[in-house]
């Protein structure tokens, strides 16, 4: 890790400002967009961010805790291009994709691979020998196969982003997630049993997934819920309900992720033009980093 020692998180970050009409593609591809109702619709680019930095901070901490050779950098790279082909193929939420019969996966592996070569000229010219392009398809195939400890670790990060979007939209107030929260369980299910770097993820309190800490359908409507018309009358109060102490430590963690990093908006798109730029006071902030 030698190599990447002296480049920080915000470094890698700072390329995508040349990288607009790739942003602009990011930015019209919504998540979610197969359910019937979602309250906090975000669109790829968000996503592409926060995935971005909980990949970083969850390699650092494997890396610092554990002394793994994973590299929060380019584990951060991978997870900055990682979604890229659903410009051209759509959001494909998690678990459909894992419900998908052999040939289904087939297909769509086709489907993304001839997106790839598309975005990659698209972005980087046509000349195979453009060194960006070059990369871009080296971290293309680094996330298709999968095997690379940085690749795992975006897998990850990419996982716990959509199992916490559909905690937050069922905490909101949206029944219809009920259905998108199993298919997460029985996800997770396989997925934690296969995936090696769980054993050292769940060693770390702040990420920890076990089908006991994922809630059930039932379960997660019994978290604090989160109402905007609480907001209209008392802030502090709306804050209180939205870090309730209750909640499972992952999905406290992209809480933290999306409001340090992001405008609240990014929580709470569907409530943008009541809270506008309104934000946790720091104290609220610290007493749910304890």
């Amino acid at each position: 890790m030698n190599a990447t020692n002296s480049i920080t998180f915000n470094d890698v970050l700072i390329p995508l400002r040349g990288e607009k009409r790739r942003i602009k593609d990011l930015e019209s591809v919504l998540r979610f967009d197969q359910a019937e109702r979602v309250i906090h619709r975000n669109n790829l680019h968000t996503h592409m961010l926060r995935v971005s930095y909980l990949s970083y901070d969850l390699a650092q901490r494997l890396h610092e805790r554990y002394d793994l050779h994973v590299d929060p950098i380019r584990a951060q790279r991978l997870a900055v291009y990682h979604d890229d082909p659903e410009v051209i193929t759509g959001d494909i939420p998690t678990p459909i994709k894992y419900a998908m019969k052999p040939h289904e996966r087939l297909a769509l592996r086709t489907a993304e691979a001839e997106a790839v070569r598309k975005l990659a000229t698209r972005y980087f010219g046509v000349n195979p020998w453009n060194r960006k392009r070059q990369q871009y398809l080296e971290y293309q195939k680094d996330m298709t196969k999968k095997e690379s400890p940085e690749a795992r670790v975006v897998n990850i990060a990419d996982k716990i982003e959509g199992l916490c979007e559909t905690i937050h939209e069922i905490r909101c107030g949206n029944e219809t997630f009920d259905l998108i929260l199993n298919n997460y369980r029985n996800f997770f299910d396989s997925f934690i049993t296969n995936e090696p770097l769980f054993d050292f993820v769940n060693g770390d309190s702040a990420y920890r997934i076990t089908l006991d800490t994922i809630p059930t359908p039932k379960e997660a409507h019994g978290l604090q819920k989160i109402k905007i018309d609480i907001f209209q009358k008392d802030q502090t109060k709306f804050w209180q309900q939205v870090f309730a102490p209750e909640l499972p430590n992952f999905y406290k963690q992209w809480l933290l992720v999306s409001v340090e990093k992001f405008k609240t908006q990014a929580l709470f798109t569907g409530w943008k033009s009541i809270l506008g730029d309104a934000k946790p006071s720091v104290e609220i902030q610290e007493h749910f980093h304890k």
